[in-house]
């Protein structure tokens, strides 16, 4: 199975326009889709223990159940439950974009890649998907039709979910501060955990403070919901540092008309100049994604 992880992201999104979803389980989504990346997009169920869901979420074993629950009903998710201190429960996202027939062009590369990266890694572990933005983001499932079995069991001390769960908690307090600076006060938990998820899954660790001043300024009164929209414009911007945010929102303000005519590039040139920095930044930080055309 090939699952596209930039194009299967704004599939999600995308459906969240025209559908509703709890935040809770928006996160839960996330989290799961997080893992499958991590795991090569399985096949079949992927057996993932409550507690490593609810460390990803923060959130109470009820909102847990209530979100798959959630998740199952609208059609995104498919789980067997788990038997106390026996086994863990079994998860399959079903996904918008994944693809059951490759074209042997396209698995090869993905296959090369996949072999690169795990070429030093012990069998039996899943290799490292990189630290830099480089990183592929499309993997290719070559096990055949995965069932539950072993090897699809996150452990609690997987490099990936540690890694994923110090970033999480880093930019919990970073969030936090920037919260209680911008709406002064405390965040409510679900708000926290919303924001933080958007700023560790979308890669906005770095400006997550910027969506936060925003969503003040503007005198958001839903700001996990403001801040998480402004988050997936960003993320469809691919925007990830200060640099690319100060550009983005100059030309956006020429674009819309916020800069007086002396300081402005101009309508057009703001519409070409926004078309092609978001381009570059694509092939910046998914070269992947054009790999077909080389």
């Amino acid at each position: 199975m090939y699952v596209n992880y930039v194009r299967e992201r704004e599939a999600f999104y995308e459906w969240l326009t025209f559908n509703t979803l709890s935040p809770t389980a928006q996160s839960l989504w996330n989290a799961l889709f997080t893992i499958c990346n991590a795991k090569g997009w399985p096949e079949g169920f992927v057996k993932v223990p409550d507690m490593l869901i609810r460390s990803y979420m923060h959130v109470s074993n009820d909102a847990l159940l209530d979100a798959r629950n959630q998740l199952k009903n609208k059609g995104l998710l498919e789980f067997t439950k788990g038997e106390r201190r026996a086994s863990a429960a079994a998860y399959k996202l079903n996904f918008f974009t994944a693809e059951t027939e490759v074209c042997p062009e396209k698995a090869a590369k993905v296959a090369d890649k996949s072999a690169a990266k795990g070429a030093d890694k012990p069998t039996g572990k899943p290799s490292d998907k990189g630290a830099g933005k480089g990183a592929d983001t499309n993997k290719l499932n070559t096990n055949g039709t995965n069932s539950v079995n072993q090897s699809n069991f996150f452990d609690d001390d997987d490099e990936e979910a540690a890694a994923f769960m110090r970033a999480h908690e880093r930019v919990r307090e970073r969030v936090g501060a920037a919260f209680r600076a911008n709406f002064g006060r405390e965040p409510t938990e679900a708000e926290l955990q919303t924001i933080s998820l958007n700023a560790v899954n979308l890669e906005l660790e770095q400006i997550i403070h910027r969506a936060i001043e925003t969503a003040a300024r503007h005198g958001a009164k839903t700001p996990a919901l403001y801040i998480a929209s402004i988050c997936q414009d960003w993320h469809f911007e691919q925007i990830h540092n200060a640099d690319e945010l100060d550009r983005y929102l100059y030309l956006k303000d020429c674009l819309d008309g916020r800069i007086n005519y002396a300081a402005s590039v101009g309508h057009e040139e703001a519409y070409r100049l926004m078309k092609e920095g978001r381009e570059e930044r694509y092939r910046r930080y998914h070269p992947e994604m054009y790999d077909e055309e080389e």
